[in-house]
């Protein structure tokens, strides 16, 4: 075996992360990443944004707010 598997314990991350749910991507489908997040992720912030796959192209304003909403929150 090339690679060690990961121990199932280390899936889960506890640092703060952000996650940004593109809830018209018909590909990431929004409610799995937020599945996922919820499941391996306790300490996750998630935003819903009404876009498809490439959030950032199409919402650039209300992305940047929120994730500087986010920085300021885990900076303090």
């Amino acid at each position: 075996m090339c690679c060690p598997e990961i121990p199932k314990e280390e899936y889960v991350i506890t640092k703060p992360t952000f996650f940004g749910a593109a809830l018209k991507d018909p590909i990431c489908v929004a409610a799995l990443g937020k599945q996922v997040h919820a499941a391996l992720c306790p300490n996750t912030t998630i935003v819903d944004f009404e876009t498809g796959h490439w959030v950032q192209n199409a919402l650039p304003d209300k992305v940047n707010e929120e994730l500087l909403k986010w920085v300021k929150s885990v900076a303090s």
